[in-house]
Order: C-alpha cells, then sequence, then structure tokens
C-alpha cells in the first residue's frame, strides 16, 4: 500500500490522515452476512419442513394404499428413494407387522372353528397353524427381514396360544367320546342282554341271563367303569332281562297246565331287584291274562266245535280241516268239564250219523227225526243227554229254515260241494272275461240249485236263483266295464239263460243294485242298438243331459206321463197293491225313459216324439196291463199277456188257490188278513171270489190281496210270472181229473168265457170246486219247510 506522505512542520511530526471508515461498505457486508445467515437459517427451515411434509406424505400414502401394497410398490422400484419413501417404508413397516398379524389371528381363529366342527386332528391343525405363520411371515421377509423377524415373534406367541387352545378342545371332546364309547357300549350289551331274553335259545333262560349279565360287570370294568357303577347297571338290566324273559315264557307255553307251573314258579321265585308288592302284582297281571285266556278259549273252542256241529248237521260231516283237540279242552276246561265237552261233540256226530244231513232232508223227514228225538226224551236212561240231542237238531232245523228265507240259494250252496266247485267256475269265468261261458256255466249252477230246491221242498217264494253276494258280484263287475262289454254280457246272459231263468235274473240283480238303464237293457236282450243306447246313458246324469235342449222339455215329458192313457193304466197298476217297490220300479223306468229322450233330442227330435219312442222301446211292456176281475197288473215283456191272464184266472179258484199255496208251503193262518179272520174255508173263498192279484215289489210276479172294500189287503202270498204255468198244470194234476178239467177250462177260455168263483158262462160242467175229490199232492214234501219251522217253534215254546 502506498505510504502516505509525512508531513512535519517546525519539528512537529505531521499529523497522517486516519483510516478512512468506509462505513457503508462495511454495513452492507455485515447485512450481507447477516442476510446470509438468515438465509442459512430459511433454508435449513425450509429444508426441515419440507423433510416433515415428506414423511407426512409417506405416511400418507402408507394409509391411503395400505402397508403392504406400499412396501411392495416401493420394493418394485428398487428401493426407497427420498424422505417421503423412506418415511413410508419406515411407518409400513411398523403398520404391516400389525396388520399381518392380525391377519393371521383371524385365520388361527377361523381354522380353530372349522377343526372343532370337523374333528381335526391335532397334528393337523398344527401344520396348518404352521402354515398360518410361515405364510405371513414369509409375506414380509421380502421387503424388510427385521420386520419380518419382529412378525415372526409375535406370529409364534399366537401359533402357542391357539395350539393350548385346541388342545384343550379336543381333550374335552376326546374325554366326551370316549365316555359316550362306554355308554354306548355298556347300553348295546344290555340291550342285547333284553332282546336275549325274549328269543329262542339258551340266552332266554333265567341261568343264561345271570351268566350274561356277570360278562357285562366285567366288560364295564374292563372299559374303566367304576365297580359300583357297573353293578348298578348289572342290576337294572338283570331287573328287566328276568321279568321280559318271565313274560316270554308264559306267553309261549304250549298250553294252559304248562302255564299253570309257570305261575307257581314265579311265586316261589320273585323277581331281582323288585318289591314284594311289585312281584305279587306282576304275578296277578299274569294271573289275569291266564283267566281272560282261559275265558276266551272256552268260547271259541264252544264257538269252534259248535259251528262245526252246525256243518255236521247241515251236511253230514264237519269241515275238513277240523280237529277235535282233547289235550286243548282239557287244559281249558278240567277234567270233568272237558269230558262234557267231548261228549257233547261225539252225541252230535252220532246224531248226524244215524239221521244223515239236514241240508238233504225234506221238511217232512225233518219234522219225523224232531218228532222221533222227542219221544227218545221219554225212554233215555239219561234224559239230560237225550233233550240235548233234540235241541241240537231242533236248531240245526231253525238254522236251515233262517238260512233258507234269508237266501236259499246261498244256503244251498254252502252245504253241496259240488254246486259251489260249479260256481266257483262261473267266477273264474268272468274274472278271465269270458261271459259267455260264464252264462252257459250259471244257467248249469242255476239247475243244480233248482234241483236241490226241488229234492228238499224249498218253498217257492223262497227260491232264489243264485247267492245275494254272488249277485252283488255280478252287480259290481257291470258298473266298471265299459258300455260295449257291458251289452255283450247283455247278449250272452239272453242267449243262455233264456226264459226259464233271464227275468228272475235280472229281478235278482236289481235287488243287488243294478243300474236301472241296464235293468231295462237286460229286458231288451234282442235290441243291439237300445242296449248300447241305455249303456251309454246310464254312465251319464241328467244335468249333463239337459244342456242345450229346452227348458220346456221337463214339462213336456211329465205331461205324457200324466195323460197318455196306457202309460196312466201301467202306473196305476204297478202301484195298486200299495207296496212301494212298485213304485220306485215305476220311477226308475220313467227316468230311464226320460234320460233315453234327452239323450235323442240332441239328434233334433222334439221332447213329445223323443219320449214317445224312447217309452215304445224302453218300456214296451206298458202296453200290456191286465185289469179284470182278477186284478190289476202289468205283464213282463216277453211274456204273453193273454197266457198270463188265462192262468191267473184258472189260479184263482178256492181249491185251486189251497192246492198252489200247499205246493208253496204258504199258511194262510199267518198270512196277513182282516183282523175278523177265523175260517180258513171261508179265507179261500173269499179270495177265489174278491181277491186281488197285483204286481209284487219287484215286478216279477203276483201278489195275491184281499178286497176289502175296495181296499186291498196283501196276504204275501206271491207267485212269479215264469212259474204260473208250472203251478197251475201241478195244481190241476194234483185233482182227481184234474188235467182233463184244465183242458177243457183253457178251451172254454179260448172260446171267450169267463171263468170266475163258481165259474160262470156253462164252464161249471167242467169243474165244480165243491164236487171235485182231490188225490194227494204229487210231491208231498213240497210246503213242509215252513210247518217244520211252526211245528219246532211250539215245540220250543211247549218245552219251555
Amino acid at each position: 500500500m502506498a505510504q502516505l506522505p509525512r508531513y512535519q512542520r517546525l519539528g512537529l511530526q505531521t499529523r497522517q490522515p486516519g483510516n478512512i471508515d468506509f462505513a457503508d461498505t462495511r454495513e452492507q457486508a455485515r447485512y450481507a452476512q447477516t442476510l446470509s445467515q438468515q438465509l442459512d437459517r430459511m433454508s435449513e427451515f425450509a429444508f426441515k419442513k419440507s423433510a416433515e411434509m415428506a414423511v407426512e406424505r409417506g405416511q400418507e400414502r402408507v394409509r391411503e394404499e395400505g402397508a403392504l401394497p406400499t412396501l411392495e410398490a416401493i420394493e418394485a422400484k428398487g428401493g426407497p428413494r427420498g424422505i417421503a419413501e423412506k418415511a413410508a417404508v419406515e411407518a409400513a413397516n411398523r403398520i404391516a407387522v400389525v396388520e399381518i398379524e392380525t391377519l393371521a389371528t383371524a385365520d388361527m381363529q377361523a381354522l380353530t372353528i372349522e377343526a372343532d366342527k370337523t374333528n381335526m386332528s391335532m397334528p393337523a391343525y398344527q401344520a396348518a397353524l404352521a402354515d398360518i405363520n410361515d405364510g405371513y411371515k414369509a409375506s414380509l421377509a421380502v421387503v424388510d427381514p427385521v420386520a419380518a423377524g419382529v412378525l415372526g415373534a409375535r406370529l409364534q406367541g399366537k401359533t402357542s396360544d391357539y395350539n393350548n387352545r385346541y388342545s384343550e378342545i379336543a381333550f374335552r371332546k376326546a374325554k366326551a367320546a370316549m365316555a359316550q364309547r362306554v355308554n354306548d357300549t355298556v347300553s348295546t350289551r344290555s340291550k342285547a342282554i333284553v332282546d336275549g331274553a325274549t328269543a329262542p335259545g339258551i340266552g332266554s333262560t333265567e341261568s343264561g341271563i345271570e351268566a350274561a349279565v356277570t360278562e357285562l360287570v366285567q366288560a364295564q370294568i374292563d372299559l374303566g367303569v367304576g365297580q359300583k357303577t357297573a353293578n348298578k347297571v348289572a342290576t337294572s338290566t338283570l331287573k328287566v332281562a328276568i321279568k321280559e324273559n318271565r313274560i316270554y315264557q308264559f306267553n309261549e307255553a304250549a298250553g294252559i297246565n304248562e302255564k299253570r307251573f309257570l305261575l307257581e314258579k314265579y311265586k316261589e321265585k320273585p323277581l331281582p331287584g323288585v318289591s314284594y308288592s311289585e312281584n305279587l302284582n306282576f304275578v296277578n297281571r299274569l294271573e289275569a291274562n291266564l283267566a281272560s285266556e282261559i275265558a276266551t278259549g272256552q268260547r271259541e273252542t264252544v264257538d269252534y266245535i259248535n259251528n262245526n256241529a252246525t256243518i255236521a248237521m247241515q251236511t253230514g260231516a264237519p269241515s275238513p280241516d277240523f280237529a277235535l283237540d282233547e289235550d286243548k279242552i282239557f287244559g281249558l276246561f278240567g277234567e270233568e268239564e272237558g269230558q262234557k265237552v267231548i261228549d257233547s261233540w261225539e252225541s252230535t256226530m252220532d246224531l248226524v250219523n244215524n239221521v244223515g244231513s239236514l241240508s238233504d232232508m225234506t221238511a217232512e223227514d225233518a219234522l219225523s227225526v224232531l218228532s222221533q228225538l222227542n219221544e227218545e226224551i221219554k225212554t233215555s236212561d239219561d234224559a239230560k243227554v237225550a233233550i240235548g240231542r233234540m235241541e241240537t237238531f231242533r236248531q240245526a232245523l231253525v238254522d236251515k229254515t233262517t238260512a233258507l228265507e234269508n237266501d236259499a240259494a246261498k244256503y244251498v250252496i254252502s252245504t253241496n260241494k259240488e254246486i259251489s266247485e260249479s260256481l266257483a267256475e262261473v267266477q273264474t269265468s268272468i274274472n278271465a272275461g269270458n261271459f259267455a261261458l260264464a252264462s252257459s256255466e250259471l244257467a248249469f249252477v242255476f239247475d243244480q240249485i233248482q234241483t236241490k230246491y226241488e229234492q228238499t221242498g224249498v218253498p217257492e217264494a223262497q227260491r232264489n236263483l243264485m247267492p245275494k253276494g254272488f249277485a252283488s258280484g255280478i252287480v259290481t263287475m257291470m258298473d266298471n266295464v265299459d258300455a260295449d262289454v257291458a251289452t255283450t254280457v247283455f247278449s250272452n246272459i239272453g242267449n243262455n239263460l233264456g226264459d226259464k231263468y233271464a227275468n228272475k235274473f235280472i229281478s235278482e240283480l236289481r235287488d243287488a243294485g243294478l243300474a236301472p238303464e241296464y235293468v231295462r237293457s237286460m229286458y231288451l236282450q234282442d235290441d243291439d242298438r237300445i242296449q248300447l243306447e241305455l249303456a251309454t246313458v246310464s254312465r251319464m246324469n241328467v244335468e249333463d243331459l239337459k244342456k242345450n235342449i229346452p227348458t220346456t222339455t221337463a214339462s213336456d215329458f211329465n205331461e205324457i206321463i200324466t195323460t197318455e192313457p196306457q202309460l196312466v193304466e201301467y202306473q196305476e197298476a204297478y202301484l195298486k197293491g200299495g207296496d212301494n217297490g212298485g213304485l220306485l220300479i215305476v220311477n226308475e223306468q220313467l227316468e230311464v225313459v226320460k234320460k233315453v229322450a234327452m239323450w235323442r233330442m240332441r239328434n233334433g227330435a222334439d221332447a213329445k216324439e223323443a219320449f214317445n219312442s224312447a217309452l215304445n222301446d224302453i218300456i214296451p211292456d206298458y202296453k200290456q196291463t191286465v185289469s179284470d176281475e182278477t186284478g190289476t197288473y202289468v205283464v213282463p215283456i216277453g211274456l204273453s199277456e193273454l197266457d198270463v191272464k188265462q192262468n191267473v184266472q184258472l189260479l184263482k179258484q178256492d181249491d185251486a188257490l189251497k192246492a198252489a199255496f200247499d205246493i208253496y208251503g204258504f199258511d194262510i193262518r199267518r198270512s196277513v188278513t182282516v183282523p175278523d179272520f177265523v175260517d180258513e174255508a171261508i179265507a179261500f173263498t173269499s179270495l177265489a171270489d174278491y181277491g186281488q192279484f197285483v204286481n209284487n215289489s219287484t215286478g216279477d210276479g203276483l201278489e195275491l190281496h184281499y178286497d176289502d172294500e175296495g181296499t186291498p189287503i196283501p196276504t204275501g202270498f206271491i207267485i212269479k210270472f215264469e212259474d204260473l204255468g208250472a203251478v197251475v198244470d201241478r195244481v190241476y194234476s194234483s185233482f182227481s181229473g184234474g188235467r182233463e178239467t184244465l183242458r177243457l177250462m183253457r178251451m172254454a177260455q179260448n172260446e171267450g168265457r169267463v171263468l170266475s168263483g163258481g165259474i160262470t158262462g156253462g164252464a161249471g160242467d167242467y169243474f165244480t170246486p165243491s164236487t171235485v175229490e182231490a188225490d194227494p199232492i204229487v210231491s208231498p214234501e213240497e210246503g213242509f219247510a215252513a210247518e217244520g219251522k211252526i211245528f219246532a217253534d211250539d215245540f220250543n215254546e211247549a218245552s219251555n
């Protein structure tokens, strides 16, 4: 630096000028320094703030994206760069440990629940738990081994906790399962002992049961059951098993005596494990059961013997499978009473062997046997036995009479093996659908039954063609076949039964409930068209038929019914006897006509045309109404109105009526008559002069009525149309010269002369009842069935 010049004056040192103070520069420098310091501080603050913000951004990222996703994303870019990512990694590591631990804990909980449900084994559970631990630990080891280590330590603690928890669960379940197995084993073996007590074999004896119970005690001890508990179970099992065994042995005992022996044994050796009163009640119940069994057995045995006695009396032998078990009888009744039962049966069979089967006897024969048995009572050494024999026969006679009244055909078939087998063949043919063969076979069965009727003198009024049950079976079959099959059945029946049986067959089917349309169809066997039409409308109801036809149809029909003279006369004839059965038949017939008429109106016919055509087709016999001095009645289609009318005139003579009553076994004293009736001869005269024949309730015959000042009173005497001619021939054949008389009387009828009462118009020369000397009736056994019942009833009353 250049030296400033020095000036000196007068010996004085020249004053040097001082350093120049550049204050502004200095201030500028100081300001700059201060500013720099401030900038440094500001820069430091800004950097620090920026770092804090970066940390917050890193933490925010973790909150938004999640710890594991953030770590995975940063690791994918090669690691953290910058404060934010480093902060994110640091925060994520801390949070990831917690998150993964939470997820792992949830999985451990779910595993424990599932293991409990499925009874997972402990090793399998531990392996699954280790998989959860290792898996979650590995998921963090990739991004932060340190954090993974922390997580592993924490998960190891959780794993140990859950291992302990499931171990307790498994132990409790294993303990319960063991207890259940023990219980099941004991229960099964106990039940086997009880079940074996009621099964054949060694296990069903009391010693066998006791041995099995001893084995049960040891089995329980082997399973870990205490001695006390094992003994308690064994005692309970023994008590039940012995009780069940005693009941079983009692029920399976061979007879009454063996049961009595068991009861004594049970009294001596009470049931194990029960009180005295309990054992007494047990024995008393068995004794009551035995008493009831004895009473039932006695009743059943008596019924069994009596039923076979009845069969033997009726047919000559008991049922083929009958066996007299004497040991059983003695067991039930004791020695004394049992011998009486056996003696009674042997007495019955001795009677049967002596007199034969009642089903083959006429009424006269049966009365003769009854009279002989009555006489034996007076001379027998043992009157009580003789009375019993007579009572057995009398009861059998009453049974036969009752059976004939209820269902004569059923009685004949039940007491005749050959006829029963023939009827079974008919049923076989029907089941096979071979109706032509069935109807032919049925005609043969009817012939057999009628022959039996003739041989044994069954009254005409009781002679049905077939058992009522068989008729019901045919009706059921007809109801279930198609219309075309039904018409085939009708034709086969008509062709094979013929006039001899057809009308009676139809009548019995009507009684069994055959549809009215089918009843009329069977009377019209020669018209297939009408039969098919009737079969068709039988399946339809009136409401369906009324659809689409005029509403005035009903009134049109009623007008014809109430105004057509012949139809009105026809209805009056049916109803004259006052029998509701006649009213039902007429109503059924008219309903059938209405249904067919409505069916035909569908084809364009008007009401009157349709009704009249149906009436002529369905009830052609409405024009065959007879109304004269002999009565008012309708002759069924297929029979000659003139022949019926003439035969009724021939029958309506007092001696002829009496002979007819004898043929039918009909006792006029027991008929419904006027209250003051006392004399038989007067009754026959009154019937011959004023009696009226009217249709019976089924329309297949005539019933004779008294005429009480215009009011008909039924006598109960009925004769069927198909029997009328044969009965007239038999009646006149029973008189001396009767056949010639009959020929002359029929000649007089054909010449137009009227026969009645005293037989006017010159016919009296041919037949004068008061001068006819009657010969014995050709078949004297006829009519004795009813007399037999009267005799038996009177004798019974006298005995009492």
